[in-house]
């Protein structure tokens, strides 16, 4: 059994590709894939990282989570699917956002898919605006420091 508790490091090289296919697997099992939606490569996950922070949720060994944040904005925070509503996503979601509030943020943002807001709400995001972005509606949420 998983513990309620995820390991939470930031991304290493060597386990990329793992992330990579992780988000595959988490985006077509929301059916949230689009042709033009950008594939999150073991390259680009790396350059992320270079640029801010790629976090990895690790449990008995096995990578079941990643979130990234850059600047003041968080990005492809997804759980691998059998693992879902298991306090996964939230945990990596509460680490970035400390992550973020050290580096003196002021306010977090990001762009839910419409299926997850009420998750990052759960999480203190309040939407700000529905947009459409790469032909997909998502809704511009913000979280303020407190």
């Amino acid at each position: 059994m998983l513990s309620k508790h995820p390991e939470i490091t930031r991304l290493k090289t060597q386990d990329a590709g793992s992330v990579s296919a992780l988000i595959r697997r988490a985006q077509h099992a929301a059916a949230d894939i689009d042709a033009t939606q950008e594939v999150i490569s073991a390259a680009r996950l790396i350059e992320l990282n270079d640029l801010g922070l790629v976090l990895v949720a690790h449990e008995q060994g096995r990578i079941v989570g990643t979130g990234t944040l850059l600047g003041e904005w968080i990005y492809n925070v997804f759980v691998e699917p059998p693992l879902w509503q298991r306090g996964i996503g939230r945990h990596i979601m509460d680490s970035l956002v400390q992550c973020a509030w050290r580096n003196h943020a002021v306010r977090i943002g990001l762009f839910s898919n419409l299926a997850a807001t009420g998750f990052y709400e759960r999480c203190g995001f309040w939407p700000h605006a529905e947009k459409v972005i790469y032909r997909q509606r998502v809704v511009e949420m913000y979280k303020d420091a407190p």
